[in-house]
């Protein structure tokens, strides 16, 4: 079974012609297998569920008997699933940056 998508070229948004769209599915290996909705939200964190969401949403829209009608909401979301998983990736990416503290200087409290 194929990725839907997976060969395909980026996604771009009616607007954004000539420019390069962030919705491009990402490639998956065997240590990151595509999960299904119902086991993202019975099992996975809330970014497996985002990830598993915006899979499905793909899916539907490189599908040929997806209505015109449905293309629009369907674009929307995908793009704001797109921007959740990106805002954990850098809220993730922030609490594992090291901090360092400077020397303790009590005149300063």
């Amino acid at each position: 079974m194929t990725t839907p998508g997976a060969n395909d070229p980026p996604c771009t948004l009616p607007g954004t012609a000539g420019t390069r769209s962030n919705l491009s599915l990402p490639k998956t290996s065997e240590a990151t297998p595509l999960r299904s909705v119902t086991w993202a939200a019975a099992f996975g964190s809330r970014r497996d569920l985002l990830v598993a969401l915006r899979d499905r949403l793909w899916g539907a829209l490189q599908d040929e008997r997806t209505q015109p009608r449905d293309l629009s909401p369907l674009t929307l979301r995908l793009k704001e699933l797109q921007s959740e998983i990106a805002d954990i990736d850098g809220r993730d990416e922030q609490e594992q940056a090291p901090v360092s503290d400077g020397d303790f200087n009590p005149e300063d409290v």
